[in-house]
């Protein structure tokens, strides 16, 4: 009866850290992709400045 309960325990341990490290890594993936697309909206809006400031500056240049 003993054996049984160690080997559960064991088995239960093992499941929990599987579980446990599944769940760090899909919320690092998640918090990867969140941080990866405001960098990218970040960019995205950056580059429409320089777009508009360069047009700006190329027509008070003409």
């Amino acid at each position: 009866m003993k054996k049984i309960a160690k080997q559960v325990f064991i088995l239960l341990t093992i499941a929990g850290w599987i579980f446990y490290g599944l769940s760090v890594r899909i919320s690092i993936s998640a918090f990867v992709l969140r941080v990866g697309s405001l960098i990218s909206r970040g960019f995205v809006y950056i580059s429409k400045i320089n777009t508009t400031s360069a047009k700006r500056f190329f027509l008070s240049d003409m």
